[in-house]
């Protein structure tokens, strides 16, 4: 009578795949609850960086407004304010 105590090949990769993907999930969801209890809700950034973005827009037509309010002699004014981020905003 033999004691066989060796795994072959395929039950070793399968154990290997098993383990593998059990301590992923592991780290997935540890490092998704290490954020949460860190302060940091991905639903509030996105609200905010929507805010930041009107803002943005707004931003730019208050300084139109507030650059052709200012008149005297040889008065020069850029129109480009922010259209960087706007432009990167509407890319979106």
């Amino acid at each position: 009578m033999a004691v066989r105590t060796h795994l072959g090949w395929p039950w070793k990769a399968a154990l290997a795949v098993g383990l593998l993907v059990l301590v992923g999930g592991m780290w997935w969801l540890g490092f998704d609850f290490g954020q949460i209890l860190g302060g940091f809700n991905r639903k509030e950034i996105e609200q905010r960086i929507a805010t930041l973005e009107a803002d943005v827009a707004a931003a730019q037509r208050e300084a139109y407004h507030l650059v052709d309010a200012v008149r005297f002699d040889g008065a020069q004014a850029r129109r480009d304010i922010g259209y960087r981020a706007i432009d990167r905003e509407t890319q979106r």
